[in-house]
C-alpha cells in the first residue's frame, strides 16, 4: 500500500475535499490539476472532478461503499447526471444532516452512522449501500464519519474512542481499527486523509509518531 504526504494549497485537510474508492476517486473542481497526478499515482485509480452542491467538499458530503455513492439532497441535478455519466451508482439520501461524510463511515461488510439519523433514514442507508448500519457516538461525538477513516481492510479511529466504541466499529466493518490523529493532533481522521485499498495519503503536517501509527494500521 502506497503512502504519500500532500496538501491542496498548504490546507491539510484533504479528506474534505476528496472521496475515494478502488475503483476511482472524486475531487473538488477546486483541486488543481497539479494534485490530480499525485493522487492517480499514489491511489491507483482515476480521479474525476466534480463538485456537490456547488462546493469542492466532496468528502465532507458524501459518502459510500462500492455497491452505492450516497449524495446529501442539496446536490444538483447535474452534478447527479456527472456522477452516473462516469458509471457511478448514486442515491440521493432525504436527511437533513446533509454532510454524510461527517455522520456516515462505511464499506462493503458494514456502516456505522449518527445516532442523529432516524430509524427510516438509518434503513434507507442499508439499504441502499447493501450492509447494516449500526447508530453511535464516538469518543462523546456525533460526527463518526470523521471520526473513523477506514477502507475494506484497515482503518483509524479518533484517539479519544473508548474501547466499547472501538470494538463495535470493528465489527460493524469487519475490520481492525488504530487509534491515532493525523495533521499534527487532529482527532477527526478522516479530515486528513484520502484513502482506498491500494493507497492513502495524508496531510503534510501528520507528524512522524502519527505516521507510524498510521503505517501499523494499514500494514498487512
Amino acid at each position: 500500500m502506497k503512502i504519500a504526504k500532500l496538501s491542496f494549497y498548504g490546507n491539510p485537510n484533504i479528506g474534505l475535499y476528496a472521496y475515494a474508492t478502488d475503483r476511482y476517486c472524486l475531487v473538488g473542481r477546486g483541486v488543481a490539476d497539479r494534485f490530480i497526478s499525485d493522487i492517480e499515482k499514489h491511489l491507483r485509480v482515476p480521479v474525476h472532478r466534480v463538485n456537490i452542491a456547488g462546493t469542492s467538499l466532496i468528502g465532507a458530503l458524501v459518502a459510500g461503499n462500492s455497491r452505492c455513492l450516497l449524495l446529501p439532497k442539496i446536490v444538483f441535478d447535474d452534478e447527479i447526471k456527472e456522477l452516473e455519466a462516469f458509471g457511478i451508482t448514486c442515491r440521493v439520501l432525504n436527511t437533513d444532516l446533509t454532510a454524510l461524510g461527517n455522520n456516515i463511515v462505511c464499506n462493503d461488510r458494514g456502516a456505522i452512522i449518527s445516532a442523529e439519523y432516524s430509524d427510516d433514514e438509518k434503513k434507507a442507508i442499508e439499504e441502499a449501500l447493501g450492509v447494516p448500519a449500526a447508530k453511535m457516538k464516538i469518543g462523546g461525538v456525533d460526527v463518526v464519519g470523521s471520526s473513523v477513516a477506514a477502507n475494506q481492510r484497515a482503518g483509524l479511529i479518533h484517539i479519544g474512542a473508548s474501547g466499547e466504541e472501538k470494538r463495535e466499529v470493528e465489527k460493524m466493518l469487519g475490520i481492525s481499527l488504530e487509534r491515532t490523529t493525523v495533521n499534527f493532533g487532529n482527532p477527526y481522521v478522516s479530515s486528513g486523509l484520502i484513502l482506498n485499498s491500494k493507497g492513502l495519503i495524508m496531510g503534510e503536517p501528520t507528524t512522524t509518531i502519527e505516521v507510524m501509527q498510521i503505517q501499523d494500521a494499514f500494514t498487512e
